[in-house]
């Protein structure tokens, strides 16, 4: 009970203060009148008081004072209340600004001492989450350019804000940014990012770095951005990691809920069909997600239909920055508000030319509205003649959603990825899970397999040298990105090859009996390869240049590449195979 009491104290202390202010200063004025103006009092009305004397007589209390002319035994309650209450509110609040002014003093002069903490600069959930979590186990200063209530934390001694622009030299003096070990940058806002980091980066170069930072940047534009803002922090103590949390959204989205969630396409099969309903930022990384990831032994591209209203803009900048796009998928817009579709019009989005959907996701934000398009996508298209629909929808669990004839509604609260972002950030998601090589591991075989063939390679320019065979906290961020397209394809190429391991009686003879069907998986890699690098905005050309025309000669269909390239594509295939041989008992 007093615990109860002494949290609504702390919460409400300033509106108990002024309340009980308010209250004695009433008190003051009523007490005072009846004193001045009571007939009974002869010596009072000699001095013919008026209304201002009641006024500052009430104000004297505060000062503990008063120019009541009689003793305290006439006074009335209310003056008697009044004069003890006045002083109580002065003495508080005094003490409580002392107690303020030496907090801050403290605060000063252990943020000025600060080393090896953490500096969050921007707002919202995601800065929330993560001021709470590193509070845990370190300092943490927290920069925003307002700064709108505090955010409470379970050590509050360990947390600091400043209120600034941080652009700012002094902000980032004051926030001792080159004793720092992470500083995250994500204020929602590319061009504001940009501009952090290159105030930044100008002044780490003027100050001495104690160790080595890590400096955490939330980039939503595409990776292309990314070798301009490496250029701005090109400082050997400094490393630099971005991350998109629609990027990573999308990715643990796909990997849970893939679009083959009912069947696995084999030669000859009618390809996958996706509808995306909604083409926001979180809609266009579910997009390019799938366009990554979902290759099949059927050796066709991923059929996606997008349907959204308002964002036609979006697509035309979308295949702007992918120019190669029709090479690995076969995408179409409808420009129309999906709100609108009767059950009919939604059944009519599967032409027969393009097949049914296997899949639908809808990436509209707003609670009710995704809500209610996922009933209509239930209704509309989980019909007989399409049975093995699955709906997922980026909404809390809702019971009533339930499942319609045949089509399966699978909720997914957005918000649920949030909690591996920190995986992210620090690097884990990249790492081996499960018994699946992550994006670090495929990087490191690489590079053996270039420190093993280097005479192979001397066609390659010297820029080749100096960015794809850097280490892993070197590489490049578009980089990385394919090696983590890579990881996210294992699942998918380890399906097919372990149904192909379970029907054959002898292992040693694996190779030469599948020789056909390894072919074609050693096509799925390419073709898996190629999507990644369009979604990097790469496009054929006959020459490599991978920084500034995004070109590459490889970006052709599979029996046009040379043997040695195929070689590579067969390599992949072989070591997979070998690894799950090994791996499952005969």
């Amino acid at each position: 009970m007093s615990g109860k009491l002494s949290r609504f104290f702390q919460i409400n202390e300033i509106r108990i203060v002024f309340i009980v202010g308010a209250i004695s200063f009433i008190l003051g004025i009523i007490g005072h009148y009846q004193i001045y103006f009571s007939p009974e009092n002869k010596e009072a009305s000699s001095f013919n008081y008026s209304y201002w004397d009641i006024f500052y007589s009430t104000l004297q209390m505060y000062i503990l004072e008063s120019d009541a002319e009689t003793g305290s035994a006439q006074w009335t309650i209310y003056l008697q209340v009044a004069r003890f209450l006045a002083p109580i509110v002065i003495i508080w609040s005094a003490f409580r600004a002392a107690m303020l002014i030496l907090a801050n003093q403290i605060s000063t002069i252990r943020r000025a001492r600060l080393k090896g903490h953490i500096i969050i600069i921007g707002s919202g959930n995601l800065v929330n989450t993560l001021i709470r979590d590193y509070c845990e186990t370190h300092s943490v200063i927290h920069i925003s350019s307002t700064i709108t209530k505090k955010i409470n934390v379970a050590d509050g001694s360990r947390f600091f804000q400043l209120e600034g622009d941080a652009t700012s030299d002094e902000i980032l003096r004051t926030a001792r940014v080159n004793y720092s070990k992470r500083i995250f940058i994500t204020t929602g806002s590319d061009s504001y990012n940009r501009n952090i980091s290159s105030s930044l980066a100008s002044f780490l170069e003027e100050q001495p770095i104690k160790d080595n930072i890590t400096c955490h940047y939330e980039l939503r534009s595409g990776t292309k951005q990314a070798s301009n803002i490496s250029s701005y922090l090109n400082n050997e103590k400094v490393s630099l990691n971005y991350f998109n949390p629609d990027r990573i959204t999308a990715r643990e989205l796909i990997k849970a809920y893939p679009p083959h969630f009912k069947r696995l396409p084999n030669y000859g099969d009618k390809p996958i069909h996706v509808l995306l309903v909604g083409f926001n930022e979180f809609g266009q990384e579910i997009a390019k997600q799938l366009i990554r990831v979902c290759h099949y032994l059927d050796l066709k591209n991923l059929r996606l239909t997008i349907v959204d209203e308002g964002n036609h803009r979006s697509w035309k900048r979308f295949k702007k920055e992918l120019p190669a796009l029709n090479m690995v998928a076969d995408v179409i817009f409808e420009n129309f508000d999906p709100c609108s579709l009767t059950l009919d019009h939604w059944d009519n989005l599967q032409d027969k030319e393009r097949g049914v959907f296997d899949a639908v996701y809808i990436a509209d934000l707003d609670q009710e509205e995704s809500y209610n398009i996922a009933l209509d996508a239930r209704d509309g298209l989980g019909t007989k003649t399409n049975p093995d629909l699955v709906v997922i929808c980026s909404i809390d669990p809702i019971s009533a959603l339930g499942s319609g004839p045949g089509a399966i509604v699978i909720p997914y609260n957005i918000d649920k990825a949030s909690w591996t972002l920190e995986n992210f950030i620090n690097g884990k998601a990249d790492e081996d899970s499960n018994g699946q090589e992550g994006a670090k591991t495929i990087h490191e075989k690489y590079l053996k397999q270039v420190k093993a063939h280097k005479e192979s390679l001397t066609d390659l320019k010297d820029w080749t040298e100096k960015e794809a065979h850097k280490t892993w906290d070197m590489l490049p961020e578009y980089l990385r990105d394919k090696n983590r397209d890579q990881a996210d394809h294992f699942p998918i190429k380890s399906k097919i090859i372990l149904k192909l391991l379970s029907a054959s009686n002898k292992r040693e003879d694996f190779f030469n009996n599948n020789k056909e069907i390894l072919e074609q998986m050693a096509e799925l890699e390419h073709r898996r390869w190629m999507a990644s690098s369009v979604v990097s905005g790469f496009r054929f050309g006959e020459k490599r240049d991978e920084l500034i025309k995004r070109t590459h000669p490889d970006i052709v269909p599979y029996d046009r590449l040379d043997e040695d390239t195929k070689n590579y594509d067969r390599n992949v295939i072989e070591t997979l195979v070998k690894k799950l041989i090994t791996k499952k008992p005969h």
